[in-house]
């Protein structure tokens, strides 16, 4: 096993700079612009200062940036990212930075480095097995297709469990769910994550009762090495998870240390029906548009019943937020959403979920600088929050940095098959950077997983609204205008699928008459985040020079500017 010298007084500040540069620079801290302030912060200080360890106060005010009135007491956020800088460090020096001549610690208890020489393995000793996981999405074989949702959720529980045991390297969530579907070629996905074993598995949840078989794979020889069946009741899955985890830890003989097998118990909520709950809203919030006022309403009614069940469930809190975001967007009411969102980080500091809701209301808002504050610390709490890099890549085109907004847009696409948003929003941003070739593969995919869902619900006109958009961008015009006429049949209220077909007839069908005739309704009641929102998109861009155009954007600013409350008094 690797070791390390305790702190080396004599160690060159340029020799750890050089660590501290090569630590930034890897994949592990690349995307991670908090927390390499935050590191770079520390061993400056320790460089300048010694054992006198940087205060707290400092830390908040001077790296994170929360302001003069930053109370450490009441505020929990630099203990926050200093947990996720540790395990940030230790996770770069099992990969990148194994062998590194320098080791740079954080000690638990304070927020002094520690800098040591990194001493070889062969010189402590032989070198403990380095195992590690990937655990593929469970398969959904229940009759009701929409049960996708448990079986999700019960694969991100298991890689959350097993994440905390520290002798067992988990492949993230995202790149899991790249290989979805994959059960049979287990060596490959082994292969190609880099890890020695796979367990894969399968869901069938028939009304109150729930059936989990599970397997677990060499990655090298694709020998099966642990195999159970749990029968249970769909109440007790947490305790079915507790066993499936303990069972993986006890076939791959690992040691739990007592803090580690205490952390495997602890969740969001105890509560399993409100942990349902806020399932079936999150995959409405994966499924729907953004814009969707009946998705919308049942993402909060979810959440709301999510939250009475469980006061303390923070995740349900921050995911009402969000449709009260929505909500308050569309005009539909005025609760914008913060005041759930603050009730989510006091029960939760840590939560990028919550931080990812806080950008979006902001962005709401048109505090853009402060929305990109927070988006920058959802991802380094969890770059790989669908919610935080869904909310990164909305904000990155709106801003029309459509680079960054294909890079977080491509992960959500991955980390959730379900989601039909993130392959259309890649379509526009590959228009916008004139990628043909990619704008048609993304398109390609946004269909394909529209016609999986209209396949078993035929008459879901939020999907066929994506099938339409998918279409217009392949060029197939005719067939996008039925699917359009026919969804609007079906809702014909529905703002965005108005909104997002203008689009589709402006970009890719060269109708700029059509795209008028379907955003004027739309103009004539529009919302002032919406109406932002509109001006920016790149898709309508082309319009802009256009005289009716130009008249229903100024006519929708004159009833908005009429309809503003009065400004507060100094």
């Amino acid at each position: 096993m690797n070791g390390d010298v305790p702190r080396d007084e004599h160690l060159e500040a340029d020799a750890i700079r050089a660590e501290l540069q090569r630590i930034l620079a890897s994949k592990a801290f690349s995307n991670a612009p908090i927390l390499s302030r935050f590191l770079g912060y520390i061993v400056e200080h320790w460089i300048g200062n010694g054992d006198a360890a940087p205060k707290e106060y400092a830390l908040g005010v001077e790296v994170l940036q929360r302001g003069a009135a930053f109370d450490p007491d009441a505020d929990t956020i630099v203990r926050v990212h200093a947990r996720r800088l540790r395990a940030r460090l230790a996770r770069y020096y099992e990969t990148e930075g194994r062998d590194d001549p320098i080791r740079i610690t954080l000690p638990k208890g304070h927020y002094r480095v520690e800098v040591g020489q990194h001493v070889a393995a062969d010189e402590t000793g032989p070198a403990a097995p380095d195992l590690s996981i990937c655990v593929l999405p469970f398969a959904n074989l229940s009759d009701d297709a929409e049960q996708e949702y448990f079986s999700d959720g019960i694969t991100e529980d298991l890689i959350t469990d097993l994440g905390k045991v520290s002798a067992l390297r988990v492949a993230s969530r995202n790149s899991s769910f790249q290989h979805k579907g994959r059960a049979g070629d287990t060596r490959e996905v082994a292969r190609a994550l880099g890890v020695t074993h796979v367990l894969c598995g399968s869901i069938r949840k028939d009304h109150e009762r729930v059936r989990i078989s599970a397997r677990l794979i060499d990655g090298e020889t694709d020998n099966q090495v642990w195999a159970e069946r749990y029968d249970g009741d769909a109440r007790d899955i947490f305790a079915l998870n507790d066993e499936i985890s303990a069972a993986i830890v006890k076939a791959l003989k690992l040691y739990l240390l007592p803090e580690e097998r205490r952390a495997i118990g602890r969740r969001r909520t105890d509560n399993v029906e409100a942990h349902n709950l806020y399932l079936m809203a999150r995959q409405l919030y994966v499924t729907h548009l953004e814009a969707d006022v009946r998705s919308v309403r049942a993402i909060v009614r979810l959440c709301e019943r999510a939250t009475q069940l469980d006061p303390n469930f923070a995740q349900a809190w921050a995911l009402m937020a969000m449709g009260y975001r929505g909500l308050l967007e569309l005009g539909v009411q005025a609760d914008d959403g913060a005041a759930a969102v603050e009730r989510a980080l006091a029960l939760d500091p840590g939560l990028a979920e919550a931080y990812a809701t806080k950008a979006y209301i902001l962005q709401v808002k048109g505090a853009l600088d402060e929305a990109i504050v927070q988006v920058g610390i959802a991802l380094d709490l969890d770059a790989d929050s669908y919610e935080a890099n869904r909310t990164a890549a909305r904000l990155a085109y709106q801003l029309h940095r459509f680079d960054d907004a294909i890079r977080h847009y491509e992960k959500t696409s991955r980390l959730m098959q379900s989601d039909l948003n993130s392959p259309m929003m890649l379509v526009s941003c590959h228009r916008a950077t004139g990628d043909l070739a990619r704008l048609h593969g993304a398109a390609g995919m946004a269909l394909r997983r529209a016609d999986e869902v209209l396949a078993r619900d035929p008459n879901n006109p939020v999907v066929i609204a994506y099938s339409a958009n998918a279409l217009a961008a392949l060029g197939e015009g005719e067939r996008a205008k039925m699917r359009t006429r026919r969804a609007l049949l079906l809702d014909p209220d529905n703002w965005n699928i108005r909104y997002n077909f203008a689009c589709a007839l402006n970009a890719y069908l060269d109708d700029r008459a059509g795209a008028l005739d379907m955003l004027e309704p739309l103009l004539a009641a529009i919302t002032a985040p919406l109406l932002g929102y509109l001006k920016d998109d790149p898709d309508l861009s082309s319009l802009h020079a256009d005289p009716r155009y130009r008249d229903m954007i100024a006519a929708a600013e004159a009833r908005l500017a009429a309809c503003a409350p009065p400004p507060a008094a100094g």
